[in-house]
C-alpha cells in the first residue's frame, strides 16, 4: 500500500505532520491517490 497516503513528516518524537496539499489531493480522490515522489516536487515560488 506504499504511495497510497500522503508521506508524513517527523518533526519530533511525538509529533508528525503531513504536507496539507497532500492531505487535500488524497481526501479528494482516495483511492486513485499516487503519492508523488519527493525528488519530483517543485516548491513554490521558485
Amino acid at each position: 500500500m506504499e504511495g497510497r497516503f500522503p508521506r508524513a513528516s517527523r518533526l519530533t518524537q511525538r509529533c508528525t505532520v503531513w504536507s496539507n496539499r497532500e492531505l487535500h489531493r488524497w481526501m479528494a480522490d482516495p483511492l486513485n491517490y499516487r503519492a508523488v515522489d519527493a525528488t519530483n516536487q517543485t516548491t513554490e515560488g521558485a
